[in-house]
């Protein structure tokens, strides 16, 4: 793949992503302001239902596009590709009802037996559990699609359809809450609507654009076999990691009140932003990767892979430590709520360093997925089940939300240093030192000097001054950060070469 390809498939991730990204925050005032902390709670519970349903998969759509971008490297057969995802969609499809079924089954004992409610009444939970149950059913076989439009990098594609399907329902959602009624069952059959749209625009868009015909498409038993490996290692990662990211969600909203899930879940979205960053980073360096190790080019799969970590340096950390050091000033510019960005402060503090020490083990990831490793990956997760779960559990009953926060960024600490000595030793050997000098280090002491010395000037203001303040130290830690990398200094040497040619010619 050409370099100028990379970049493009790059920017599209970064602007699908960033755009749904940004509707998901956008409408969480309008969350806590129309429906209230508590009803915003059921909304992070869709997100960790959603979470822990999509392991259901077991590694089918990481295995899809794996396939179909080594299928298209090799030149294998259009048929091949076609089977692979006939097969892998109608796998999808089956474990999608069974959610279904499950779901609106259980929503009546949920409602009444894992939330402790104070304002939504029994049955108003259990009708949104249902609606919830629908729409986490059709949304499931998104994945497989959208895996798909990666593996065969039509990055574009796929990401039109994320905003065309994003901007539909903050539409819609903002629509029903404001000129309906505000009801919080309104929200979650919107979320059904939506969801039907956005799978069934990616299924369309990834037949569409598959080589072949479509009659070659077929249910083939053995079209995934010499995967198997791959589909249980990578199936098993899934299972295990969605309890060990979502296990303190769920202790929360079980074991203190959901008017304090509803603050975690503020705090917890403020912290995704961290995930919406490298998730373009890392769809578009997988596929990369996937393709080069099967061309067995061991040169360029070093160099992509450092210039992928750095650019997720450039990006991620200088965001990381405005969140860090400007949190609580966010949280009261968002909500417009003094207590809400009281009550989130160090929330967010210990949940961004998790997730930006998670974050940060995205590209060696993606290089572990693309050599079809999964033991790294397998035993950080099987220790997290083990160990984690009954300290979250401990430690939120004795401190209550700080302490399975605090929780969850030990494991993701832990998890750091196991999958750094492992990964480093096994691919690319010799490159650790590189790696963590150029993409971790160095970036981050710099993010963090300049944000630290941004907040010693923030000491109160008018909203549009904080802003204002909070914006310009980020434009700064940015810039300071990127001129500190290889990858920019690459870049801009490059586009000054590139303007001199023109002049000249």
């Amino acid at each position: 793949m050409r370099v100028s390809e990379v970049k493009r498939n790059l920017i599209a991730n970064f602007i699908g992503i960033g755009w749904s990204g940004f509707l998901i925050v956008a409408l969480v005032p309008v969350y806590v302001h129309v429906l209230g902390v508590e009803a915003y709670g059921l909304v992070g519970f869709l997100l960790s239902l959603q979470a822990l349903t999509a392991v259901l998969d077991f590694g089918l759509a990481t295995t899809v596009n794996r396939e179909l971008a080594r299928l298209t490297a090799a030149e294998v057969p259009a048929r091949h590709a076609r089977s692979v995802v006939r097969t892998a969609e109608l796998l999808y499809w089956s474990i999608a009802a069974v959610i279904g079924v499950v779901l609106f089954a259980a929503a009546p004992i949920l409602a009444t037996r894992w939330f402790t409610p104070h304002d939504l009444s029994p049955s108003t939970i259990s009708t949104a559990l249902r609606f919830m149950a629908v729409a986490t059913a059709l949304r499931f076989p998104y994945a497989v699609y959208s895996a798909g439009l990666y593996g065969l990098q039509r990055h574009t594609v796929v990401n039109v359809v994320l905003c065309a399907a994003a901007t539909i329902r903050a539409a819609g959602t903002i629509a029903l809450l404001t000129l309906i009624a505000r009801d919080v069952r309104l929200l979650f059959a919107w979320e059904m609507i939506a969801a039907a749209i956005m799978t069934g625009s990616a299924a369309a868009a990834l037949h569409r654009v598959m080589p072949g015909h479509r009659a070659d498409a077929r249910l083939d038993r053995n079209a995934l076999l010499e995967a198997r490996a791959f589909i249980f290692g990578v199936g098993a990662i899934g299972i295990l990691a969605a309890l060990t990211t979502q296990v303190d969600k769920l202790t929360v909203s079980k074991l203190l009140p959901l008017s304090t899930f509803g603050y975690y879940t503020i705090a917890t979205t403020l912290a995704a932003t961290v995930a919406a960053i490298v998730a373009p980073v890392f769809l578009t360096a997988f596929p990369l990767f996937s393709q080069l190790v099967a061309r067995g080019d061991e040169r360029k799969l070093a160099a992509g892979y450092h210039r992928a970590a750095q650019t997720l340096a450039v990006v991620l950390l200088p965001v990381v430590s405005i969140l860090f050091f400007f949190g609580r000033d966010i949280v009261a510019l968002w909500t417009g709520n003094a207590v809400v960005a009281d009550q989130t402060r160090w929330l967010i503090v210990l949940l961004v360093i998790g997730a930006s020490l998670n974050a940060l083990m995205a590209v060696p990831y993606a290089l572990q997925l693309a050599h079809a490793w999964t033991t790294p990956a397998l035993l950080v997760n099987g220790i997290g089940v083990v160990v984690l779960i009954p300290a979250m559990v401990i430690a939120t009953e004795k401190f209550g939300a700080v302490g399975a926060a605090s929780c969850w960024l030990a494991f993701h600490l832990t998890s750091f240093v196991i999958g750094t000595i492992m990964t480093h030793h096994r691919l690319l050997r010799g490159h650790r030192t590189h790696w963590l000098w150029r993409s971790v280090i160095l970036p981050a002491m710099i993010a963090l000097g300049v944000c630290a010395a941004g907040r010693l000037f923030v000491s109160g203001g008018s909203k549009a001054v904080v802003l204002s303040w909070i914006l310009v130290t980020g434009a700064t830690a940015m810039l300071a950060t990127g001129l500190s990398t290889p990858v920019v200094r690459e870049w801009i040497a490059e586009q000054s070469q590139r303007k001199e040619s023109v002049s000249g010619g």
